[in-house]
């Protein structure tokens, strides 16, 4: 904690052990989420997320959502 220089070593957001296919990943989502804005589909929050409990983990366990089109109606 107190050497200099102190390098992170662990697994964040850098670094040797950074995963590769990160990049790859985050591109996915980006076309697929700018795709759906396109073609006018949604997601909605169906249900309360639940939350990941672990002292190394933030995070969500499940995220239930809906997927709504353009052209379907959602009961008021």
């Amino acid at each position: 904690m107190s050497r200099d220089p102190n390098d992170h070593v662990t697994f964040g957001g850098s670094g040797s052990h950074y995963c590769l296919g990160a990049w790859l990943a985050r591109l996915e989502v980006r076309i697929i989420l700018e795709e759906m804005i396109a073609r006018g589909i949604r997601l909605e929050l169906a249900d309360a997320p639940a939350r990941a409990r672990s002292n190394f983990v933030n995070g969500l366990q499940t995220l239930p959502v809906s997927v709504v089109s353009r052209g379907s109606r959602v009961p008021a």
